[in-house]
């Protein structure tokens, strides 16, 4: 009787260990999209007539950079002078990682805030052989709304999925304990120039089938629920 008594005392007390101590964590990601209320258009030059992302060799199948130099300073030029009677505000790109070598597209920036702005530049960009653009980053106005709205779909989504969770264990999902961001990382080996610019400055925008202009903004938590 004594030995029942307390097999089932260890038990009761298994049971408030777990009650008080066990808890449910999940891990989730989630993304909003940003209407930016500017965005950044990188237009490209090249040295030869007519776009290619091979360019012209010497006889002895060697790329002469510096042989190219000058032709792509009178086409950046030209470009210069394009955007500024198409009445276009631009500028001329940075190296956003000045530490890890020559990452600056040669181009100009044109700055845009609407999609029939870019619709206007493409069609623009167009007539010009030694030219080619790229989407590129943009500004989001008041980024912390998006946060808040980011944040409050993480949870919801680990708050669901917790609950799953207890309900095939026959358990309760209780208050949070402990929320941890888990960062995001960026391979800049399976990115090209265009990317590595854009990342590292300001973020991507992409275009939509519709001609749509966005941002993306992607977290990744954690959640540690109380378990009862």
């Amino acid at each position: 009787m004594k030995n029942l008594t307390f097999n089932l005392l260890l038990l009761l007390c298994g049971l408030c260990s777990f009650a008080q101590t066990g808890a449910i964590e999940v891990t989730v990601t989630d993304t909003v999209w940003m209407k930016p209320t500017s965005f950044e258009y990188l237009v490209e030059v090249t040295a030869n007539e007519g776009w290619t992302i091979y360019p012209p060799l010497s006889a002895d199948s060697v790329y002469n950079e510096e042989a190219d130099a000058p032709q792509k300073q009178q086409h950046i030029k030209d470009l210069k002078a394009f955007l500024t009677k198409k009445k276009y505000t631009f500028k001329e790109p940075q190296n956003p990682m000045p530490g890890l070598g020559h990452l600056t597209p040669e181009g100009i920036v044109v700055t845009l805030t609407t999609t029939k702005d870019l619709k206007r530049l493409k069609a623009d960009i167009k007539t010009l052989d030694y030219a080619q653009g790229h989407l590129g980053g943009a500004q989001f106005g008041d980024e912390a709304l998006y946060d808040t709205a980011l944040y409050t779909k993480l949870v919801n989504r680990a708050r669901a999925k917790a609950q799953a969770i207890a309900t095939a264990s026959g358990l309760k999902p209780g208050k949070i304990l402990e929320v941890k961001e888990v960062e995001q990382q960026k391979d800049i080996q399976d990115l090209n120039i265009y990317d590595v610019y854009f990342v590292f400055s300001k973020g991507r925008v992409f275009e939509d089938e519709k001609g749509n202009v966005h941002g993306e903004l992607t977290r990744t938590i954690t959640v540690k629920f109380a378990a009862e």
